[in-house]
């Protein structure tokens, strides 16, 4: 989720929570303007993404400063509802991005985002296209992380990149953590091979299945986050 809308429909559910608790004996007209006073600033920022606008609360008050208890309960039942109806509409606006949609927006080396963004948009329409963009990452992704531990090695300032070298190197050096350099074995040889074939063999065998190359988003992402700013 969002992490603005996150934020706003956490404090509209706890001045729902807040005006709700207010004991009936409590229950009046300033009590109830106080209490919902206290989150003026949920209250403005849902109108920022999505929610009911702010200055629909007080106009529900206004003008009933002297009206019995049960109009008063009434009021706040309205309220609520204002406030639940902000919740709503603000969720329904969500959109579910993937891990790796989320993490591409955290990488801040400009070619291997743009190679990440081709690559998510063609993954499942094209899987052989992206295996091909998928080798590069592999290679941009060790580079980066190099460039952020170790600046001055041979793998942050290389030019001219090679898969094989680069995996060895990022082993052999423990660039990664154990549980992330699993993922760079997985090119050593067979799963290489799979990719390699792609651009460099013909016939039919030489074709990587969706399936597959979805599998290697998930550790992927294990990488990606190492990098993600």
């Amino acid at each position: 989720m969002d992490a603005a809308k996150a934020h706003v429909i956490k404090g509209l559910r706890e001045a729902r929570e807040d005006l709700m608790a207010i004991k009936p004996a409590d229950l009046t007209h300033a009590v109830l303007s106080e209490r919902l006073g206290k989150y003026n600033e949920f209250l403005y920022q849902a109108n920022r993404v999505g929610g009911v606008f702010s200055n629909t609360y007080g106009h529900a008050l206004q003008g009933f400063e002297n009206a019995p208890l049960e109009v008063i309960g009434d009021l706040r039942a309205k309220v609520v509802g204002f406030l639940d109806e902000s919740v709503k509409a603000i969720d329904s606006t969500q959109i579910v991005e993937s891990v790796l949609e989320t993490l591409i927006k955290r990488i801040a080396d400009q070619k291997l985002a743009a190679l990440l963004v081709e690559f998510n948009s063609i993954k499942d329409m094209a899987p052989n296209s992206a295996a091909d963009i998928f080798r590069t990452i592999v290679m941009l992704v060790i580079q980066e992380r190099a460039k952020q531990t170790a600046p001055t090695s041979t793998l942050a300032t290389k030019v001219d990149l090679q898969l094989d070298p680069m995996i060895s190197e990022a082993l052999r050096t423990n660039l990664f953590d154990g549980g992330e350099a699993k993922f760079l074995k997985l090119f050593q040889p067979s799963g290489k091979a799979v990719f390699d074939n792609v651009v460099h063999k013909a016939g039919a065998n030489a074709m990587v299945d969706k399936a597959y190359l979805n599998s290697m988003v998930e550790p992927l992402c294990k990488l990606l986050a190492t990098i993600a700013k």
